[in-house]
């Protein structure tokens, strides 16, 4: 059998008939060699679920992390034909609780968006273009979310129980100049403003100021139309709007 075909085979095993014995291939093989088959399959789905979320594995215990990884797999027919899309649907299998929810989230969205597609034809920015009546061109690769927990505060040596609630805006996204990951904290009207200009991309920045007014009634408007402004300026400056129109 060629290199090509047993890799074809091996790939059969782990996306269509996950670790069957019916396999015709592995049914020909000699027992250790379907033994070696089968832990070369599980250490390739092993190995890239732990690179999609190592401080998760670190702090839920690598041993019991493994044991997920084996429920996993014996467990369910695997979807995707690509090993990057694994760990998504390790995450929809599995669900963990409190902190590790939100940090194995996290960790999974920085993964995930390596590959995500990069923007193409981007509008060309107009120079001319009145600030309130802009409307804003979105980096296509960022993700926006809120959690229950500061899981910013994570590495590996945290203590995850002295870790307390408290709700976190976070935005992560790709320069994809220099395609490089960033994470951003944001505070809640920060989040607001982008929420909307994500939600509707139609849009202007005097609306999306209008909303986030109704939304805060008892907070200093000016204040919040500051905050606003500057805000903006930073999404252009780290180039996550990639252009007014």
């Amino acid at each position: 059998m060629s290199l090509k075909k047993a890799q074809e085979s091996l790939k059969d095993i782990c996306f269509n008939e996950s670790f069957s014995n019916d396999d015709p291939f592995i049914k020909s093989q000699s027992p250790i060699k379907q033994s070696i088959y089968r832990h070369l399959v599980f250490d390739n789905i092993h190995a890239v679920i732990c690179a999609a979320m190592p401080l998760t594995e670190k702090h839920y215990g690598e041993d019991k992390f493994k044991e997920l990884v084996q429920n996993f797999v014996y467990n369910i027919k695997i979807q995707s034909p690509y090993y990057r899309d694994i760990p998504k649907e390790f995450l929809s299998f599995i669900s963990f609780k409190g902190i590790l929810n939100d940090l194995s989230h996290d960790e999974l969205t920085e993964f995930d968006m390596a590959f995500w597609s990069d923007a193409t034809n981007i509008p060309t920015h107009n120079s001319d273009a009145q600030l309130l009546d802009a409307k804003l061109y979105l980096n296509p690769v960022i993700s926006l979310n809120k959690y229950d927990y500061p899981i910013h505060k994570v590495d590996n040596e945290t203590i995850l129980e002295e870790i307390k609630p408290n709700v976190t805006f976070r935005l992560l996204y790709r320069n994809l100049e220099q395609n490089t990951i960033h994470k951003v904290l944001l505070n809640e009207v920060s989040y607001k403003f982008l929420r909307h200009a994500m939600c509707d991309k139609d849009l202007n920045f005097s609306m999306i100021l209008d909303k986030l007014m109704d939304e805060f009634k008892t907070v200093d408007q000016e204040k919040i139309a500051t905050q606003a402004v500057g805000f903006l300026k930073e999404l252009i400056d780290k180039k996550i709007v990639l252009s007014l129109l």
